[in-house]
C-alpha cells in the first residue's frame, strides 16, 4: 500500500500520537525535527523547542522543552510539561496597591503577571526566576482564591546572576518578596525532631502562618512576642477587618496591619496608655483570652480548676475557663496553668492549630 502511494524517490510521513512515522524507498541519514514557531519579536530559538529571547511573548511547541527570558522573568520549561503549543506572555502589574499585603513580607521590585493562551496546569513543574538583591529573597505567587502570597517550591538562589527561582505548575502573578523569617518546608527544620509539638509545628508551617528562621531552625522553646502571636493568629484564621487606627507604639511596627485587624475585631484591646507593647513576650493568660475572643467563644461560668488558679488575673479568669472548657489549653503535669509564664513558640502553635479546628 505504501509502495503504491509514494512517488519514485519520494518520501511521506504521518503523525501517530507523539510519534512521526516516515515512509521512504531508500536508506540514508535521517533526522526528525520540529520547527519553532516564532512571533515577530521572538527570535528563533535553539535547543529542543526554546532558547534565550528578550520579549514579552514566547511560543512553546507541544511536548518541547524551552529556556527563555521575557523581560525580567526567566523560564525553564521541561520536555513534556505541556501537550499543547502555547504562547507565554509577561506583563508588569502597573498598580500593585490593590494586591494583598502580608505584614511579614517586604516587596522587592515589581510584580509580574505571567499568562498562557490555554487553560489548565502544566503536566510537570516549570521553573520561574526573577531578579533579586537580598540573600533572603524568594519568589512568591499570588493565590487569587485565598488572596495570599505563597512561596514557590524548590526555591533556589543564584548569587552570580542575581536571580531567585522556584517551581510551580501554573502561571499567575509573581513577585520577589523577603521575609523576616524564611519560609521553608517543614522537613528542613533542624531542631524539631522528637519535640512534643513536632507534628503541630510541621502542620502550621505548611499553612504559611508561621515560619522557621534563616538558619533552618524553629526554636520551639523560645518565647513569642505579642506581635508575633497576633500576626500568626490573624493569618491562620484568615481574619480581615476594615482599617483600624494603630496603637501609639505600633505605627511603624512590622505587624501593625495584623494588630490593627485584631483591634478592629475586638480581639485585642491594648493597655490603658493606648499602647499595645508589641515586642513584649506574651503570657499564657494573654494568649488564652486573645484566642477565645478571636473564636467568639462564650465565656465560661465555670471556675478555673488549675491548682494555681489564684495566680490568674481577674480579667483573664473567664477567658481561661472558656479556653480550657473548649480544649484550647491544658495545664502542666502538676495541675498548674502558670498564667503569667511566657508562651513558647511550640505552645502557641498547638493552641492556634486547635483554634483553626474549632473555627471550622
Amino acid at each position: 500500500m505504501a509502495d503504491s502511494e509514494i512517488a519514485a524517490g519520494g518520501e511521506a510521513k504521518i503523525t501517530v500520537g507523539r510519534d512521526i512515522v516516515i515512509w521512504t524507498k531508500h536508506f540514508t541519514k535521517f533526522v526528525v525535527y520540529t520547527p519553532v514557531t516564532t512571533t515577530p519579536d521572538t527570535p528563533s530559538a535553539a535547543g529542543s523547542g526554546g532558547g534565550s529571547a528578550l520579549s514579552d511573548r514566547f511560543t512553546i511547541n507541544a511536548f518541547s522543552s524551552a529556556e527563555f527570558t521575557l523581560g525580567d522573568v526567566t523560564f525553564s520549561i521541561p520536555e513534556g510539561a505541556t501537550d499543547k503549543t502555547i504562547q507565554v506572555t509577561v506583563d508588569k502589574v502597573a498598580d500593585i496597591s490593590k494586591l494583598p499585603k502580608d505584614v511579614s513580607l517586604q516587596w522587592l521590585g515589581d510584580v509580574y503577571e505571567v499568562k498562557k493562551n490555554s487553560d489548565g496546569e502544566f503536566l510537570k513543574p516549570v521553573t520561574i526566576g526573577l531578579a533579586f538583591d537580598k540573600s533572603q529573597a524568594a519568589v512568591y505567587w499570588l493565590n487569587e482564591q485565598t488572596n495570599k502570597w505563597v512561596i514557590l517550591d524548590n526555591a533556589k538562589v543564584d548569587q552570580a546572576s542575581g536571580t531567585v527561582s522556584g517551581s510551580v505548575t501554573h502561571f499567575g502573578k509573581f513577585a520577589v518578596l523577603v521575609s523576616e523569617r524564611v519560609q521553608t518546608p517543614s522537613p528542613s527544620l533542624t531542631d524539631i525532631k522528637g519535640h512534643w509539638a513536632e507534628a503541630g509545628i510541621r502542620d502550621l508551617v505548611q499553612t504559611g502562618a508561621i515560619d522557621g528562621y534563616p538558619d533552618l531552625t524553629f526554636k520551639p522553646n523560645y518565647s513569642i512576642t505579642r506581635a508575633e502571636f497576633v500576626s500568626i493568629l490573624v493569618k491562620a484564621l484568615g481574619l480581615t477587618a476594615p482599617d483600624s487606627s494603630a496603637y501609639d507604639d505600633t505605627t511603624d511596627h512590622w505587624a501593625k496591619d495584623s494588630i490593627g485587624t485584631a483591634a478592629a475585631l475586638g480581639i485585642v484591646t491594648g493597655f490603658e496608655d493606648h499602647a499595645f507593647r508589641p515586642n513584649d513576650l506574651i503570657t499564657r493568660e494573654q494568649m488564652a483570652v486573645i484566642v477565645v475572643r478571636a473564636l467568639r467563644l462564650n465565656v465560661s461560668s465555670k471556675s478555673v480548676s488549675f491548682v494555681d488558679a489564684s495566680a490568674v488575673s481577674s480579667w483573664a479568669t473567664e477567658g481561661i475557663a472558656a479556653a480550657a472548657e473548649n480544649g484550647l489549653i491544658n495545664g502542666y503535669e502538676d495541675g498548674a496553668f502558670r498564667a503569667k509564664m511566657n508562651t513558647t513558640r511550640a505552645e502557641a502553635v498547638v493552641v492556634i492549630l486547635k483554634a483553626m479546628t474549632l473555627k471550622k
